[in-house]
């Protein structure tokens, strides 16, 4: 029965099935086997629009824009991702961001790339890769 699926991740998990054939002479033996179903895939992120942006420096707040604009990309990315073995998925996001990895450029524009990590239910992980452009126009 289906219904003894013993859950572990997302809609994975394993089943355990005892089967029991018998001969005309009413001999019996029996065979058990069990089914997985496992997840393996990380989240989908096509439909996510986490993308590279350039915004205008002001010099005075440039690490303020940066982690509004992290930030931002977070919230997206917890909510965008899809699971095809998970239709409830929650996903968790890190960052690799650090204002202090921009890239100067000229004055106080620069650029920074953060690396996104999502993460489903069952630990599966895939990535996105955005990059900040502070430019002084």
């Amino acid at each position: 029965a289906f219904t003894n699926l013993s859950a572990t991740c997302g809609a994975g998990g394993t089943i355990t099935v005892t089967y029991t054939v018998s001969d005309d002479c009413d001999n019996e033996s029996t065979l058990t086997a069990t089914l997985t179903l496992e997840d393996s895939t990380g989240p989908d992120l096509s439909a996510c629009t986490v993308v590279d942006e350039t915004i205008e420096c002001n010099g005075s707040d440039n690490e303020s824009i940066a982690d509004a604009w992290n930030a931002d990309n977070i919230a997206a990315l917890e909510t965008c991702g899809t699971d095809a073995c998970d239709t409830d998925a929650t996903f968790t996001v890190v960052s690799d961001y650090a204002f202090t990895n921009l890239s100067a450029t000229c004055g106080a524009s620069g650029t920074i790339t953060v690396t996104y990590t999502v993460s489903d239910d069952c630990n599966n992980e895939s990535t996105l890769t955005a990059t900040l452009t502070l430019e002084d126009s």
